[in-house]
């Protein structure tokens, strides 16, 4: 009988400790759960106070973050000069006749005919030197970025005078000839010929033989209007 009591007792002693060993492991879980929530929340309010920081002192940055700040506005700048040249290839993707859809390569527009103009690519400005050191230059750098120096601006050229007006020559006295009209024809007004049915839409141009949108009304490649 001692026996199984003791069993027992082991049986009890083994499940208390099983029950306080969950219980501790709960308890740590929430304990560590609590931590990170907190280290997120130091993180958002350690954002918070940097945009602050950002806001009060971008025109005068703290020497401390002056770097920083540099970097900030420098994409900012990024990101608006991206989303100037969106805008301007969203508007350079309609014709500017019909405002119908285009596509890069196109030579004239599917809706209206209309050529279209092909933008050309923009030369790369020359490179300028510090006559000091010999660095480059930024565009627009009134100082050397390198050693100081300032930049000079290369003068403006000053037009030249516009020549005086010669003085009308003194023609001889002329007597004008008779004028000749030509008796006056009737204008023969065109004949109107009767309306052709139209054609079948067809995806080959009937000119060029390049393939061309079912709905357009003129080859997009050579022009040609379609029947």
């Amino acid at each position: 009988m001692a026996f199984f009591d003791e069993m027992k007792n082991r049986v009890t002693q083994a499940s208390q400790s099983a029950a306080k060993s969950a219980k501790e492991f709960s308890e740590i879980t929430r304990l560590n759960g609590e931590i990170s929530d907190a280290e997120s929340r130091i993180n958002q309010l350690y954002n918070q106070i940097g945009y602050e920081v950002y806001c009060a002192y971008s025109a005068h940055p703290l020497p401390e973050a002056a770097d920083l700040i540099e970097q900030v506005n420098a994409l900012h700048d990024k990101i608006e000069n991206c989303r100037m040249q969106i805008q301007t290839i969203n508007a350079a993707s309609r014709c500017p006749n019909c405002g119908a859809k285009i596509r890069p390569g196109m030579a004239f527009c599917s809706g209206c005919g209309a050529r279209l103009v092909q933008a050309e690519p923009a030369q790369p400005a020359a490179q300028a030197f510090c006559q000091n050191c010999g660095a480059p230059l930024a565009p627009g750098a009134a100082f050397c970025t390198s050693c100081g120096t300032r930049v000079e601006q290369p003068a403006a050229p000053t037009p030249a005078p516009a020549p005086a007006p010669a003085a009308p020559a003194q023609s001889a006295a002329f007597t004008p000839a008779p004028s000749f009209q030509q008796p006056t024809q009737p204008v023969q007004q065109p004949v109107q010929q009767p309306a052709q049915p139209a054609a079948p839409q067809t995806s080959v141009c009937p000119s060029c033989g390049e393939p061309i949108p079912a709905d357009a009304t003129f080859c997009i490649n050579c022009g040609a209007k379609l029947d």
